[in-house]
């Protein structure tokens, strides 16, 4: 990724945001991006079957959000200010069993499970969604890797994953942060998206579980989003 601006450390709720990059998707008269550290080749695959499992993610989730829900987006966003609010029956806390994790969502989530072809192997994808209306929706996915990523190369791993899923929305990125969720590494990333829509996302991971949390919207800081990410918690034993 092309990097402008200057590097922070600070820390919020329990979230310590250890460099703060701006970002802009390369262009066509842009030198490509510097080649990953050699001692990472472990990166290098896990990001690749990763950025697969991602694609997929993404794309459920923008096609979600420009799915059939009738509900008008105003009161989807007054919906998703209740929920920011932490107002009663404003928000719907559940925990995912099967991929460890809890997190409060607007609204009851949907799940679905599918097998995502990865090069040579298919990971088991589980997704969990929350529609408010065709322009906004919440969700969070999980899948595991079949190794983690090198420790010098988790860096490069969770690089790839922004660069790959805003290529695989055909959108824009407008910035991304590295940051560490308790003693986890994660980025968080806003990109647009087709017909006025925008992704805000922040992946997390965990040894060789990656955790998704994101939330579709048509305004570039989605109403919900840092109550949503906040609320995510680990329910199962790292691997």
């Amino acid at each position: 990724m092309s990097a402008t601006g200057r590097n922070e450390k600070r820390e919020e709720g329990g979230v310590s945001y250890s460099s703060a990059v701006l970002t802009a998707a390369p262009g066509p008269d842009q030198p490509p991006s510097p080649s990953p550290a050699p001692g990472a080749p472990r990166a290098r695959i896990a990001a690749v079957v990763a950025v697969a499992v991602l694609i997929v993610v993404l794309a459920a989730a923008v096609g979600m959000a420009m799915g059939g829900s009738t509900t008008p987006t105003q009161q989807a966003n007054a919906k998703a200010r209740d929920y920011a609010a932490g107002k009663p029956k404003a928000h719907a806390p559940f925990t995912a069993t099967d991929a460890g994790f809890s997190m409060d969502f607007p609204a009851a989530p949907k799940r679905q499970e599918q097998q995502v072809p990865a090069g040579a192997t298919s990971l088991r994808l589980v997704q969990y969604t929350s529609e408010l209306s065709s322009d906004v929706g919440f969700s969070a996915g999980w899948f595991r890797l079949p190794q983690p990523p090198a420790p010098d190369g988790v860096k490069t791993f969770l690089d790839a994953t922004v660069n790959g899923s805003v290529a695989a929305i055909k959108g824009k990125l407008l910035g991304s942060q590295s940051l560490t969720v308790g003693t986890d590494p994660a980025v968080e990333y806003t990109a647009s998206a087709t017909q006025g829509h925008f992704v805000k996302a922040r992946t997390i991971l965990v040894g060789s579980d990656v955790y998704i949390l994101q939330v579709v919207s048509d305004r570039q800081d989605p109403v919900g989003y840092g109550r949503f990410v906040s609320s995510f918690r680990l329910t199962s034993p790292r691997r």
